[in-house]
């Protein structure tokens, strides 16, 4: 599915000048103030950008079809800290599912695995301040940003992080965000990056094998390149831990 956002700019006879703006259908009043009088036959189409949404599909033909096992091994895991892997996709994979073993000792640690995690899309298009949670973006980063993805914002010096984005408007080019801003930002130096968790601190219950996915016929496709970043908090006070993952799939 795709969205084509055109960049319309549309003559402001109060201001008597032109002026622009993005939306998915021509502009009927000023982008500036909708109580100014403008020409509507003024309109015209300045740029276009098309926001292909990047999805995870079922298996296809492109991948050879030949059985593989890769493992992730997240060692030495301190009492109270959490230990992270990162795993980079070397060919495009068909995933089938990934599997992990656990004990009693683990119960009460929680796991994660993100996708790309904090990928720099660009700035924020208007300045935010402390308690926000509506962001302005550009059409390009709001093309990559879904609900139920994380947002991290920084201008180098301050950060808000991991934030859940709870939805996002393509006419405004507006992301809304779960957790209010902590800090205040602005557009001339703050950056937007993405993460995609597909398990986010899942509470380890029981000392037993976890598999995930390996009830699904076909497989997701994971392209070549792609980065994972395992992360597994160890909230024991004493015991040092050691955590594999195994997945399965097709090259």
């Amino acid at each position: 599915m795709s969205t084509t956002l055109y960049k319309y700019q549309i003559y402001c006879t109060t201001e008597e000048k032109y002026v622009s703006g993005w939306g998915t259908a021509a502009p009927t009043a000023c982008y500036n103030n909708t109580s100014h009088s403008v020409n509507t036959n003024s309109v015209q189409v300045i740029d276009t950008i098309n926001t292909n949404e990047v999805t995870i599909n079922q298996n296809n033909s492109s991948i050879a079809g030949k059985f593989h096992i890769e493992s992730v091994n997240i060692a030495n895991i301190q009492p109270n800290s959490t230990g992270t892997v990162t795993h980079v996709f070397d060919v495009a994979t068909s995933l089938h599912s990934f599997n992990f073993a656990l004990n009693a000792a683990e119960a009460g640690d929680t796991f994660s695995i993100a996708v790309n995690p904090n990928t720099p899309l660009g700035l924020i298009t208007q300045d935010a301040k402390a308690n926000d949670i509506v962001l302005s973006v550009s059409p390009y980063v709001i093309g990559y940003m879904f609900p139920g993805f994380y947002v991290t914002v920084s201008d180098g010096t301050n950060s808000d992080t991991t934030i859940k984005i709870l939805s996002r408007n393509l006419v405004n080019s507006t992301i809304t965000i779960k957790t209010p801003l902590i800090n205040s930002y602005s557009a001339s130096n703050t950056q937007i990056f993405m993460s995609y968790y597909c398990i986010k601190d899942m509470p380890i219950i029981l000392g037993t094998t976890y598999s995930f996915g390996g009830e699904i016929i076909n497989a997701s496709n994971v392209p070549a390149g792609t980065t994972a970043l395992f992360s597994f908090t160890n909230n024991s006070s004493t015991t040092v831990k050691n955590i594999a993952v195994y997945m399965t799939g097709l090259i």
